[in-house]
């Protein structure tokens, strides 16, 4: 575990899995830490060295005031890519990690070799405004249940245990203008003109039962792209806190064994 100083923050970032396994980066979806994808490090970690980072005002990141953009918080991961020594890799991210995913393919092509782009959209619209005001007015507390039954199944959530108590407390402490300012760069964000310039293989990956970015985002994002293969499971917004194994099984899949 480790931090870097950029851009007025102090990004926190962690490496796990096989010391000598093909890199691979994971970024995290709004509200969310790194322990977010805990559930399928058991079978990635086994095969690929992995790079978690928070992102500014969240988990143990620090925020800066004001609204975020995505090549800003792009930005943000190619300076840990930097500091990690994370030359080329996979990039792999959820919601707004996806976002972020496709913009730095975008702006760093020849740092990213494949893209893996869950529950997220070219443009998501302007949806979270009420939801930035009431973070804005009462923090985040108030909203964070809600959320949570928005990424997991009912009997997931009802079920409780470790990794869901520590996804509730990663998302009741993080740092309001942290969220605040990435739900403006969610709000912002609008690729559908550039999906056709990424290059990278992707795997776009959909939960059907999404109501927060729904399939149809998805599918847009694997029509847009030059090569991409669109999988689809039966899960709501973070699909791997329910189906860890489907989960990593499609990623693996899309590697392929000459990256094992």
């Amino acid at each position: 575990m480790a931090s870097i100083d950029h851009a007025g923050a102090r990004l926190f970032y962690r490496i796990d899995g096989k010391a000598d396994g093909p890199p691979l980066v994971l970024l995290n979806s709004l509200g969310s830490g790194t322990g977010l994808w805990d559930p399928v490090m058991p079978a990635l970690g086994a095969k690929y060295r992995v790079l978690r980072t928070d992102k500014r005002g969240h988990g143990q990141s620090t925020g800066t005031p004001g609204d975020y953009s995505m090549p800003m918080l792009a930005a943000d991961v190619l300076a840990v890519m930097d500091a990690a020594g994370f030359e080329r890799a996979t990039v792999g991210g959820i919601s707004i990690g996806g976002m972020i995913s496709m913009q730095l393919a975008l702006i760093a092509p020849e740092r990213v070799e494949r893209l893996i782009i869950s529950n997220s959209s070219a443009f998501p619209g302007d949806k979270l405004r009420s939801r930035m005001a009431e973070v804005r007015e009462n923090g985040l507390e108030p909203v964070a249940d809600g959320v949570i039954r928005n990424w997991f199944s009912a009997p997931t959530v009802a079920a409780g245990g470790p990794y869901m108590e520590a996804v509730r407390a990663t998302f009741i402490s993080g740092d309001p203008q942290g969220y605040i300012g990435c739900c403006a760069a969610i709000i912002g964000f609008d690729l559908r003109p550039s999906l056709a310039k990424i290059g990278q293989p992707a795997l776009v990956i959909a939960g059907l039962s999404d109501a927060s970015l729904t399939p149809e985002h998805s599918r847009e994002i694997a029509a847009g792209l030059p090569d991409a293969r669109l999988v689809e499971l039966p899960a709501l917004h973070i699909p791997f806190g329910d189906m860890p194994a489907e989960y990593a099984r499609a990623v693996i899949d899309f590697l392929g064994p000459e990256n094992l």
